[in-house]
């Protein structure tokens, strides 16, 4: 999904998850693509047009992450999001 010149930033509420994270990615060579934040998804610490593609991968509370979630994506016009 990200191309050569791309990068990824990582959002998660738990800090020691985001630290494990940045373990792994250290690992892996790929530290300088990919950025991790402490953030909740229901208040996207970013603003509208910062992303091309907007991936979720664990919701906690749907609920209220649907009701949510129109005002919240931050993808480009053009971009992906998916869910």
């Amino acid at each position: 999904m990200v191309g050569p010149s791309g990068h990824i930033v990582g959002l998660d509420i738990t800090k020691e998850f985001l630290e494990e994270a940045y373990c792994l990615v250290s690992k892996s060579g790929l530290k300088d693509r990919i950025t991790f934040k402490v953030g909740d998804v229901n208040a996207i610490p970013y603003s509208d047009n910062t992303f091309g593609i907007y991936s979720n991968m664990v919701v906690t509370d749907a609920t209220s992450w649907i009701s949510t979630v129109g005002s919240s994506i931050k993808c480009n016009f053009g971009g992906n999001c998916s869910i």
